[in-house]
């Protein structure tokens, strides 16, 4: 809630998590198509990703060594 982001759509508001949580939640998901869903997020907002943000999410879930794995693993940046 606190790092909620406001959506208008269709003249209503709506609020959704930081695309940086939603990538870091999918890590904790684990699931082989979790995994993919999170580097093709990562991929698709790479350049408005606060990586700062997405750091302190993937040490709050804990999945910083798994992340950094998989950004190895497909030269991620």
């Amino acid at each position: 809630i606190e790092n909620r982001i406001k959506v208008s759509v269709s003249k209503k508001i709506i609020y959704i998590s930081p695309i940086e949580l939603q990538i870091s939640f999918k890590f904790t998901l684990g699931s082989e198509k979790d995994i993919e869903d999170a580097l093709y997020l990562y991929n698709l907002f790479k350049t408005k990703i606060n990586k700062d943000l997405l750091k302190y999410f993937n040490q709050k879930l804990k999945i910083e060594e798994q992340f950094n794995k998989y950004k190895n693993q497909m030269r991620l940046e």
